[in-house]
């Protein structure tokens, strides 16, 4: 109850905003307005967590390229003033009773592509991309024999998305209801699940570059995407209808912060409000179908919501998706 009230006394207003000197002049420019909003509203809600005297820690996009005196300055609580709160009222962050949240959010990671990587690598980090490399050379050799590099997630030096955390990845949030359940939602019941299809056993896993095609459900095909310079894409030839769940995300579990950031294919998994690992679907002998879905441009254009649930990501529709429509995904704080 102490936090809703310090919370019902903050102007979001007089809260710091903005972004841009968190990124490169090209970075910036790159994002689309839609992206520049979300992540402004990120840094508010991080001020604000901080002026309510929170331990909170910052939204990786405000520290990556920080010194360690730069974070420490970003995350320093503000100085209060003893004599407009009382030590009867005032509870530290340790003893305060946490509420859980009515939107079980996740973390995504970088979906930023290799090509502008370089111009702004840190001289400890080049070691430990190396160590990567060696084994991916030949895979990235594999995918460049096609037009379909998927330039658009390569472009896009930076779309890393950082949202509040979980404290518990088995509910599930049902959007109709604007709440939380441990499980299905007992009102709109169940989400209808799309199984990935069933590979043949001549098909191996790790072995068959094709075996991220053939993990496509019925009902939908890969073909050029409708963004421009997006390569390929997802597109429903058949209806599913909203609270449809596709997934999980298939790819190799990934623990370097480095390599996942080059990659362009990770989601981040979070674990006890830390970071768990990557799962890393940018080798196509290793992941699903769920490569090929790009991200939206815009909050209207979207179909898809990606979610955490029980340690795997899933993607949620969250609106009726037609024949002929691309499936389009954008974490939100749902």
């Amino acid at each position: 109850m102490e936090l809703v009230d310090e919370f019902s006394t903050i102007d979001f207003s007089s809260l710091p905003d903005s972004i841009s000197e968190f990124f490169s002049a090209q970075e910036f420019s790159s994002m689309s307005e839609y992206e520049k909003k979300h992540l402004s509203n990120i840094r508010q809600n991080f001020e604000a967590l901080k002026r309510a005297g929170l331990p909170v820690k910052p939204p990786e996009f405000m520290v990556r390229n920080k010194s360690e005196r730069e974070r420490k300055r970003i995350c320093a609580l503000p100085l209060t003033d003893s004599s407009e709160d009382s030590d009867a009222e005032w509870k530290p962050a340790s003893q305060r009773k946490r509420k859980r949240a009515t939107k079980p959010q996740f973390k995504p990671p970088f979906r930023a592509g290799t090509q502008n990587v370089h111009k702004k690598e840190p001289n400890e980090a080049s070691s430990n991309r190396k160590k990567g490399k060696g084994k991916r050379q030949g895979n990235k050799e594999k995918e460049e024999e096609d037009v379909h590099v998927y330039p658009f997630r390569k472009k896009r030096v930076t779309s890393f998305m950082s949202m509040m955390i979980p404290e518990d990845d088995d509910f599930l949030y049902c959007e109709d209801c604007n709440v939380e359940y441990f499980g299905d939602c007992p009102e709109h019941g169940p989400l209808k699940i799309v199984n990935d299809s069933v590979v043949p056993t001549t098909c191996r896993k790790g072995d068959d570059p094709e075996y991220c095609r053939k993990t496509l459900p019925q009902g939908l095909e890969i073909k050029k995407s409708k963004i421009p310079k997006a390569g390929l894409g997802v597109f429903a030839t058949k209806f599913f209808p909203v609270r449809s769940r596709f997934g999980p995300y298939s790819g190799r579990k990934e623990t370097d912060w480095m390599i996942a950031y080059e990659s362009g294919y990770c989601w981040q998994v979070i674990r006890d409000e830390k970071t768990s690992h990557f799962v890393d679907a940018s080798d196509p002998k290793e992941s699903n179908w769920m490569r090929f879905v790009n991200c939206a441009r815009s909050e209207d254009e979207q179909c898809l919501t990606a979610y955490q649930h029980e340690g795997e990501v899933y993607y949620r529709a969250h609106k009726d998706i037609h024949p002929g429509m691309e499936l389009l995904v954008s974490a939100t704080d749902r």
